[in-house]
């Protein structure tokens, strides 16, 4: 949003009146005044001037309830004057003008998204007061105060934002000379959390913190009592409080710690003769886990507080006040559109601060808006509306990442219910992705606010969660994910849970898997294709190193009673059982179990890795093999790489990857190019067919560029593209015309790149979104698929587009190499099922096959001897032939989907006429079909 810096100064130095306190206040004055005196003339020369300046107040005014006040205080005066025999003058409000309403800065912002209210946003905590008078109530009644609520409902603000500022305050009697401890959660250690809390409060500024907290943890956990000897240097009444109580249960899995510190707990509450007090939190639907400490349950369940959710009076004081507070407006109606929109969701509270700080940012002047708030989608469709456009604006392999990061964060009850979870930050760095990447990625998810960073006393204990409980349930593409993989993460979940059970009882080889959990763990590791953190590892190792001892202690055992047996009956016959015995007992030496848990053993595959390209993500491929004048014969095959640069090669054998300017093996020398890093992270690309040297490539800054020679030198090609796009997905070079579709529009240039236009703003009717674009080889027209249909442009009139295939929603397209005009088009039917069709000029386009899955790439065969019309890459990484008679032949994908992706498919010919090369570009590299191409006969 652009902001005017000076608007706020031309209202001040242009309206004598900026808001209607003001005018408020010179009316009581001018009134107080004609009490006194009566009809004099300084107060109707005074009157008029009000007058005169008030009704420029109108021009600050949309609410019409207050140009109504406004209006009848103008009226009144210019009555007044009318009655003393004064012609009054013009009184009617001016009208509302958008340009002198004042700028708000960034920082004034009155609301806090997915955050929790913390104890320095007290000031715009609003709508609690009524809860918080109750629960100050109930700690005049008693010291324990147990705030239990569903997820959402706003416990921990309450507490922090809420009650602690107002017991601070002085709210209970003698409160404001109590010491406020600093917040803690349990977490895995809760003793040693609770032990660094208390090691904030101690007075010698030569402690050694750390060293003090586990000493003081060690000793309460044999004395909780102990709690009140570490905290009586205090004067005054203690005040902790234990935010995420169910952490307790969660996270912590030693019962004997779970118990010492509910003791330390009820030691501080329970002590005569000094108030200290406990307040906790806690999720509502983890609260029947207390029933697990039948000791603290009763007093638990005594001092319940369940926070309530907020009333719409209360709901509209959390929207208003805040922004009252630094002068923000919403239009007429808005407000209560939000709270129709929010009423009645079990995450209330979170979407409606989430909504609220989205509309801030899309704020104008201090204003919010109709547009603004329907381009969000409304208070229920913000977050997820937000969430899919973060997604969507990532390249794929940092969409892969996030999805995987999202879903570690995430645990699965013994219900149904997934709900949020802490995690370490470094378990996240995972030995088969980049640590770069994860950390971009992560970056971007905490710039974003659905993540959080729960930053550590050290590096390794920093967390991070998703930002709240509200993305789990009100994203659609985050709950489909945990649809489909809701088994791995309760598995996944109960092997890290046994991991750090295993710790926590420093190793005991009594907490190691049995034999039968230890080989449902390793199915579950190779079936899943995951990666395990250290400790996983370990875990499994020491389990399975375990076993292989037991194994062989049950050898000797048995050998021992054979030899015993041998011994006694001197039996050649025993001796030959015993070798044989040995023999097959050995063998259970033999399995390789930690083989198969530790690293999953590569299935055979008929898609196996080029070994002359190097492994790296593959989002892109481009080819050209038309012959042309003046070019020598041959055939060009690029693939752009997300980290290692473009690879090309000319005789389908060896790749050269240009690293920066240069080709691998080559020298270094000057190239003149218009850019500095790396040629790597490649969005599209294209092959010139009439010039197999002229490459186009867009990277992930959105920027076009250019090699003439083969992708040694490059040069920026990006005047009149957008600034800042989110994805670029397709590109086509043809001559000295460019097609590229950026954020589902599409662009171009008839000077190779040199100048940009829109090309949609040319289309008649128009075509809506823009999903693919090719150009024919050999005649140069140009073909786009949109959500209106197929359309043609000639080779020398680009912009001027007609209809050729009307279908809605067509996805992609390819032009088959068949000495005609026919076209091979994926459009999306009305059961969101993908459709293939064929088309030509003088025939409606005819259905070929439908899959249930969304085809993410169309390849035509050029080898018409093959009996193959198309390949189709699926989202679920499989690859499908289609012959011409519409008989689908699967081609398999990598066993290892979907932790490892297909991104793109290319159809390479076979320069004897014969069967064609299928390429794959793939999450680990360029994979090649090593399977038969030609379909069995119908």
């Amino acid at each position: 949003m652009n902001h005017t810096p000076s608007a706020p100064d031309r209202a001040q130095a242009t309206l004598p009146f900026v808001s209607l306190a003001s005018f408020r206040a010179a009316h009581n004055q001018l009134l107080t005044v004609h009490r006194q005196s009566g009809n004099t003339p300084p107060l109707m020369a005074a009157s008029a001037r009000f007058i005169e300046q008030g009704r420029t107040l109108g021009a600050l005014l949309d609410n019409e309830e207050e140009r109504t006040v406004a209006q009848s205080a103008l009226d009144y005066w210019a009555a007044i004057l009318y009655r003393s025999g004064t012609e009054p003058p013009e009184s009617a409000l001016a009208e509302f003008d958008w340009s002198l309403a004042p700028e708000l800065a960034d920082d004034l912002c009155p609301y806090v998204g997915l955050d929790a209210f913390a104890e320095q946003h007290q000031a715009l905590f609003f709508g609690r007061e009524r809860l918080i008078q109750e629960a100050l109530r109930s700690l005049e009644r008693s010291r324990l105060l147990a705030v239990v609520g569903p997820s959402g409902s706003g416990k921990s603000s309450l507490v922090l934002a809420g009650l602690l500022p107002a017991l601070k305050g002085d709210a209970a009697p003698g409160s404001a000379h109590w010491c406020y401890a600093p917040r803690m959660v349990p977490g895995s250690e809760p003793l040693l959390n609770l032990a660094r809390v208390l090691a904030a409060l101690q007075v010698d500024p030569a402690i050694d913190t750390d060293r003090w907290s586990e000493l003081c943890a060690t000793r309460l956990a044999a004395e909780p009592q102990q709690i009140l000897a570490l905290i009586d240097q205090q004067d005054a009444p203690l005040l902790l409080m234990v935010d995420q109580f169910e952490e307790l249960f969660t996270l912590c899995v030693d019962d004997a710690a779970r118990r010492a510190f509910v003791a330390c707990l009820m030691s501080l509450c329970q002590t005569p003769g000094r108030r200290h007090t406990v307040i906790l939190t806690m999720r509502a639907d983890f609260e029947n886990l207390v029933s697990r400490l039948p000791d603290f349950q009763p007093i638990f369940e005594r001092h319940l507080f369940r926070v309530t959710p907020l009333n719409a009076a209360e709901l509209r004081a959390s929207i208003e006040a805040p922004a009252d507070l630094i002068g923000l407006k919403f239009e007429q109606g808005l407000v209560d559109a939000l709270l129709n929109d929010i009423l009645g969701e079990p995450a209330a509270l979170p979407l409606l601060q989430f909504t609220l700080l989205k509309l801030w940012e899309h704020r104008q002047r201090n204003y919010i808006t109709w547009d603004a708030f329907q381009r969000l989608g409304g208070g229920r469709l913000a977050l997820a509306n937000s969430a899919d456009a973060f997604y969507q604006s990532l390249i794929p392999e940092e969409q892969l990442t996030a999805r995987r990061i999202l879903l570690r964060m995430v645990r699965a009850s013994d219900g149904l219910e997934i709900t949020s979870s802490r995690v370490r930050l470094d378990s996240l760095h995972s030995a088969g992705e980049a640590q770069d990447r994860v950390d971009r990625v992560l970056e971007k998810l905490i710039l974003a606010r659905l993540v959080r960073l729960t930053q550590g006393d050290v590096a390794s204990d920093s967390q991070v969660e998703i930002a709240h409980e509200a993305l789990v349930r009100n994203w659609p593409t985050l709950v489909a994910w945990l649809e489909e993989e809701r088994d791995k993460i309760r598995q996944r979940q109960r092997l890290t849970d046994a991991a750090q059970h295993w710790t926590t009882l420093e190793r005991s080889p009594g907490a190691l898997l049995p034999a039968t959990l230890l080989h449902e763990a390793a199915r579950f590791v190779e079936s899943a294709g995951m990666e395990l953190s250290p400790l996983e590892a370990e875990f499994l190792q020491a389990s399975q190193q375990a076993l292989v001892a037991e194994q062989r202690r049950e050898l000797a055992r048995q050998a021992e009673l054979q030899r015993a047996q041998m011994e006694a009956q001197q039996q050649a016959g025993k001796a030959r059982r015993l070798r044989r015995l040995a023999q097959a007992l050995s063998l259970l030496l033999t399995i390789p179990l930690l083989a198969l848990v530790l690293s999953v053993q590569q299935r055979r595959s008929l898609w196996q890795p080029l070994q002359s390209f190097p492994r790296d993500m593959v989002p892109a491929l481009a080819a050209s093999w038309i012959s042309a004048a003046g070019q020598p014969d041959g055939m060009m095959i690029c693939a752009g790489t997300s980290n290692i640069g473009i690879g090309c090669t000319q005789e389908g054998r060896t790749w050269n990857i240009f690293q920066q300017d240069l080709p691998t093996g080559e020298p270094a020398r000057p190239t003149g190019s218009e850019f500095s890093g790396a040629v790597r992270g490649v969005q599209a690309i294209s092959i010139d067919a009439t010039n197999r040297q002229r490459i186009m490539a867009f990277f992930w800054d959105g920027n076009a560029y250019l090699s003439e020679d083969g992708g040694v030198r490059w040069r920026l090609t990006s005047q009149g593209l957008p600034a800042d796009p989110s994805r670029v997905s397709a590109v086509a070079l043809h001559d000295h015309l460019a097609l590229a579709i950026v954020d589902a529009q599409l662009y171009g240039s008839q000077d190779s790149g040199g100048h940009w236009s829109p090309v949609s703003q040319f289309s008649q009717p128009f075509w809506g979104a823009v999903h693919d674009v090719s150009i024919d080889a050999s005649s140069g027209m140009a073909y786009v698929a949109t959500d209106n249909g197929v359309y043609l442009a000639q080779r020398h009139l680009p912009w001027r587009w007609e209809r050729i295939i009307d279908l809605p929603n067509v996805q992609r397209l390819v032009k088959r190499a068949s000495g005609g005009e026919e076209l091979l088009i994926v459009a999306r039917g009305p059961s969101d099922q993908d459709i293939l069709y064929r088309w030509r000029p003088d025939q409606p386009a005819r259905p070929l096959a439908v899959f249930t899955d969304h085809v993410q790439t169309l390849a035509a065969d050029p080898n018409r001897g093959s009996g193959v019309a198309a390949y189709v890459l699926l989202n679920s990484g499989e690859v499908v032939a289609i012959s011409d008679q519409g008989v689908k032949h699967s081609l398999g994908r990598r066993p290892d989907w979907p932790w490892e992706q297909s991104l793109a498919l290319l159809v390479v010919p076979s320069q004897t006429n014969t069967a064609s090369t299928l390429l794959l570009g793939h999450t680990t590299g360029l994979l090649r079909f090593d399977g038969s191409l030609r379909l069995p006969a119908p």
